[in-house]
């Protein structure tokens, strides 16, 4: 019982300290939607051309010295993604088989 009252009391301990930072917090400074909307227009317009450079050119820069095939950590990285995806899928299978009145949706769920 004594534990329970010192959780609640770390608790609200917390939330007031959270709530008084955000009471004497100062309010943000929000812009006019205008001038957003045109800094985010201008951003697209500038990055786009050099989007489509970067897209274009990748496939020149896939042997290059400093490409991302050439890792060894790369090859390892895909290898370990593939055995916990692969592994999962397996793992899913066998629950369904061996668990076979569950219903989908508990599967799922599960």
């Amino acid at each position: 019982m004594r534990r329970n009252r010192c959780v609640r009391l770390i608790v609200v301990g917390t939330v007031l300290v959270l709530l008084n930072a955000a009471a004497t917090a100062d309010p943000p400074n929000v812009p006019g939607l205008g001038s957003v909307v045109a800094d985010d227009f201008k951003y697209i317009v500038d990055n786009v051309p050099l989007d489509l450079q970067d897209i274009v050119t990748a496939p020149l820069h896939l042997a290059g010295g400093d490409s991302v095939l050439r890792s060894p950590r790369f090859y390892l990285t895909v290898a370990g993604v593939g055995a916990v995806w692969g592994g999962a899928f397996a793992l899913d299978q066998t629950m369904r088989s061996h668990l076979r009145s569950m219903s989908s949706g508990d599967a799922d769920l599960l």
